[in-house]
């Protein structure tokens, strides 16, 4: 519980721009997993911890070392709740280090593995993300426009108008 509460409270406070909190927060999670073993949510702790290093600290080949843990880790995690949140944030840090045409798909992984697990709203997060990634790997704008809307009409369908607005046009 206090894992899921820390981890809900680093995402808030990472759109913020509350850099020192969020270091003090991930720290705490790595602490609580040190200290009391592994939870399904240990292995965002590290991907998020990479994220911090890679993109707010500019150390990407340190940032990339946790993230690549982090996905260790929940590789061996018995639960696969939590996997689009780490495969989503992963991402961030990947885009940077690996080729961007091959980091892009892990949203589309991302994507898959919340649907799987009922997590609509970061399932919508990793389809919008992976349509606006798609402009910056060159991918075909008729391939790109029916992805588009295919992520519109299931936003509609899962009442995301957050994310939905962002695709519309003006």
């Amino acid at each position: 519980m206090a894992m899921e509460l820390l981890a809900n409270l680093c995402e808030l406070l990472t759109f913020s721009g509350e850099t020192l909190k969020v270091k003090f927060i991930l720290s705490k999670m790595i602490q609580i997993t040190l200290k009391h073993g592994m939870s399904p949510l240990s292995p965002l702790a590290f991907v998020h911890y990479g994220n911090f290093v890679a993109i707010i600290r500019q150390n990407y080949e340190v940032g990339y070392h946790y993230v690549k843990l982090g996905l260790t880790l929940m590789k061996q995690s018995p639960s696969r709740a939590h996997d689009c949140q780490m495969i989503y944030n992963s991402a961030y840090t990947r885009m940077h280090v690996e080729p961007m045409q091959t980091s892009v798909e892990f949203f589309l992984d991302g994507f898959r593995a919340a649907m799987k697990s009922g997590d609509t709203r970061n399932a919508m997060k990793c389809a919008y993300f992976y349509d606006v990634a798609c402009f910056w790997v060159g991918k075909k704008l008729d391939e790109l426009a029916r992805s588009m809307k295919e992520t519109v009409k299931q936003m509609r369908f899962h009442k995301n108008l957050v994310l939905m607005s962002l695709l519309l046009p003006i």
